[in-house]
């Protein structure tokens, strides 16, 4: 059988446009909604929501923004008051990141834009479609994982994840 494949499609999918669209459309949906927050700040408030008081390192490796870029990031969502960091017990070099009470409620609020924009994004896309989207994007992300340094795709993409 031969595939008709749309290779335009698929490079545009796997070099990051269609990431970058949803992107673009998340920030004007926040900034409509009065929600200053980047994509980076998003994906931290979003990943702590479920992880409490992980390591910085954890938190870079999971969500691959490197550590210079999370020191600063993090220090500027410190000083807005949505996380607070932590010096580690057992290793005074690593520090624990949580999430403050204003980071819980601008993570609420947040979800929300973000729940319509992403439901716009999909909109036409039947149940089945997007069960088999996500576990083809997840298959080339396990694929894909060595070439990151990594043995299995990371937690934060894990089937099961409460971004499903």
């Amino acid at each position: 059988m031969k595939l008709n494949l749309d290779f335009r499609l698929i490079f545009a999918i796997l070099n990051g446009r269609v990431t970058t669209a949803i992107t673009r459309a998340l920030l004007r949906d926040f900034a409509a909604q009065g929600i200053a927050l980047s994509s980076m700040e998003w994906t931290v408030l979003l990943y702590l929501s479920d992880r409490e008081g992980v390591t910085q390192t954890r938190l870079c490796s999971d969500t691959f923004i490197d550590k210079p870029t999370m020191t600063r990031l993090l220090q500027a969502m410190e000083k807005k008051g949505y996380v607070r960091r932590s010096v580690c017990e057992d290793d005074k070099r690593a520090h624990h990141v949580m999430l403050t009470f204003a980071g819980r409620m601008l993570k609420v609020k947040a979800a929300r834009v973000a729940d319509v924009t992403l439901r716009r994004a999909l909109r036409g896309l039947g149940h089945d479609h997007l069960v088999i989207c996500q576990d083809v994007l997840r298959t080339i992300f396990d694929n894909t994982a060595d070439e990151r340094g990594l043995t299995q795709a990371s937690p934060f993409l894990a089937a099961g994840s409460p971004s499903d």
